[in-house]
């Protein structure tokens, strides 16, 4: 029967047409271990991708994969355990894993964000886009802004983990208050399967129900065990996003943009009517002309 999968991502991960060898719809959770008080080189460039994320003093996190209790069915080698913040969900920890979302009768895994992009032309080059409405990360427009290859294909070394998205349908909803959260919707047959491949090649797998709600997270430590293992230096912790960065080489007028977005409901469900909500245009300082948006525009 046809079902619908819904994700809803939440704390430091990008989202982006960049991340993937391909072109698809992807996302990453970069690695943030706690910081350690350090003189900050005044010239970003001179900063190694470790360094850079220390010096922005962002406290640790931790990525991990939340599954509501009644929509798990199985596992293969990789058995959830008890969110202990939150009972009624199960957790796996995530550590450099690359995910997937394997269906039968949805879209293809390469099919429905081609259908979606469009494109953004720079002087050098075309970039698959989607505009959600979220914040682009870097604090002015760069004409080429890039991500750390630390955090890129093949070797993602600085990624707690990695999510391809390809076979999903990216949208933004908008909470009251203003916040803006990223959903990825899967459509399927009645059960996905959710395949992780470690570092070292190994796969392992767990299946759930064709309209489970998921949440993919990167949050700091206290979100998983209630004790935080370190204290931040900095409360921006926007400011990661640029540490992922290479230091911009030249800026260009920011574009302007607004969105419409729909109203989040039911926990983050398809919404069964067609309100929506007008969010304002934001500063053009908070959007970059690299296609790498944030996960959601306020702390959760």
């Amino acid at each position: 029967m046809p079902a619908t999968l819904v994700l809803r991502l939440v704390g430091l991960l990008l989202v982006s047409n960049q991340i993937l060898p391909d072109g698809g719809f992807g996302a990453i959770a970069p690695k943030i271990p706690c910081p350690t008080p350090t003189r900050v080189v005044r010239h970003q460039g001179a900063l190694t991708a470790e360094e850079a994320m220390n010096a922005v003093g962002v406290e640790e996190h931790v990525a991990m994969l939340l599954i509501r209790k009644e929509d798990y069915r199985t596992n293969v080698g990789w058995e959830p355990a008890e969110l202990v913040t939150k009972p009624t969900y199960y957790f796996v920890k995530l550590d450099g894993e690359r995910i997937r979302f394997l269906t039968t009768g949805g879209r293809s895994q390469r099919a429905s964000t081609r259908l979606l992009r469009r494109h953004v032309s720079t002087e050098s080059q075309t970039i698959p886009h989607i505009e959600l409405g979220v914040p682009h990360i870097e604090p002015t427009c760069c004409a080429d802004a890039t991500l750390r290859p630390e955090y890129r294909f093949p070797t993602y070394r600085l990624d707690a983990a990695v999510f391809d998205f390809s076979n999903g349908s990216p949208r933004a909803c908008a909470v009251d208050g203003g916040r803006v959260d990223t959903l990825v919707d899967i459509d399927n047959e009645g059960t996905v399967v959710i395949e992780a491949t470690t570092e070292k090649g190994k796969k392992k797998s767990i299946t759930v129900c064709g309209t489970a709600q998921l949440v993919v997270t990167n949050l700091p430590t206290d979100s998983m065990t209630g004790t935080r293992t370190c204290a931040a230096l900095s409360h921006a912790h926007n400011m990661a996003y640029g540490a992922m960065l290479l230091p911009c080489r030249r800026v260009v007028p920011c574009p302007n943009r607004t969105a419409k977005l729909e109203s989040c409901a039911a926990f983050y469900a398809r919404t069964t009517n067609n309100s929506t909500l007008e969010i304002p245009q934001l500063p053009p300082e908070v959007y970059s002309r690299m296609d790498a948006q944030c996960s959601n525009t306020q702390w959760p």
